[in-house]
């Protein structure tokens, strides 16, 4: 399967080959890259490392950052969405690596698709205050912790859960709602909740709350991994402690001030605009063609600095 992908990816003769996974196609990336003579770049978007906790006997780990070492420091470049996951890299011991941000659609995730029916269809009161969750319901995302912060704050706050996968969060003032795949569809939730709440503390970015801050919403995050590249600690603020309780308070001192912060968590994500996010990727791909390969004078922040 490696050999094929890498003949299916020669196929398409590119000038420049990214790839987003950590396994297979990864090496068939590699294969393609060095048999067209090409730069090769890897984006670091799974956290393998901390995943181990949740998944695998954490005896695995070093065998696993070797596995990262090796595979990684042979690209031309590793990009990294965090400060965090740069950190991370770095610490494996590769010196190739590169900030480079997510962004979000400004226009499509945005204040103006707040709607108040919203609220009615998904079985939510006028006087609720809806806290909102939207990802992959998995361990790593702690969702137990939020069920728990919400049945510990009791009324008016409920939590709606947009998602699927094997831990959905349960509980008396928990709404499942099922996974969304129209944007439109979930800029709509996302700008009709009156908080967004994520738990997680093994992100490399954090998309979904950065969507949310674009519709006007302010979020409420683990002051874990890549979601502090997201903190400003007014509109998007961090949660340091681990478990319901700091979550609870959280949202308890939040969520009264949430209608005031909408112009402060628009602007917080108008600094991640996808256009601004893709014009430094693009500047970075043409660096890359016209930069000597992996292992010349000069770090990649230096040679792909924008």
């Amino acid at each position: 399967r490696r050999n094929a992908a890498a003949r299916a990816i020669m196929q398409e003769e590119p000038d420049l080959i990214e790839a987003g996974d950590p396994y297979r196609f990864a090496w068939a990336a590699l294969d393609a890259g060095q048999q067209l003579g090409i730069p090769v770049a890897a984006f670091y978007h799974s956290n393998l490392d901390a995943l181990i906790d949740h998944k695998i006997t954490r005896a695995v780990r070093p065998a696993v950052r070797r596995y990262l070492h090796h595979l990684y420091s042979q690209y031309d470049t590793v990009f990294a969405a965090s400060h965090w996951s740069i950190d991370t890299l770095r610490n494996i011991g590769l010196s190739n690596v590169v900030l480079q941000p997510l962004g979000v659609d400004c226009e499509l995730f945005h204040p103006r698709r707040r709607d108040e029916k919203w609220r009615a269809e998904v079985g939510f009161k006028d006087s609720d205050v809806v806290l909102l969750y939207a990802g992959r319901f998995a361990p790593e995302k702690n969702l137990d912790q939020l069920a728990a912060a919400v049945a510990q704050l009791g009324a008016p706050y409920v939590l709606a859960a947009i998602g699927d996968g094997p831990r959905p969060p349960s509980g008396a003032r928990v709404r499942i709602l099922p996974y969304q795949a129209q944007s439109l569809q979930l800029a709509r939730a996302l700008a009709s909740a009156d908080v967004f709440v994520h738990a997680g503390d093994q992100e490399t970015f954090g998309l979904a709350p950065l969507e949310a801050l674009a519709c006007g919403t302010p979020a409420i995050v683990r002051a874990r991994g890549g979601l502090r590249d997201l903190i400003d600690g007014h509109a998007a603020v961090g949660v340091e402690p681990d478990g319901c309780n700091a979550f609870a308070e959280t949202i308890r001192e939040v969520a009264p001030h949430a209608s005031t912060l909408r112009d402060a968590a628009r602007r917080r994500a108008c600094e991640f605009d996808a256009d601004r996010a893709f014009s430094q990727l693009l500047h970075r791909y043409t660096a890359m063609r016209c930069a000597p390969r992996f292992g010349a004078a000069g770090t990649n922040e230096q040679r792909y600095a924008a």
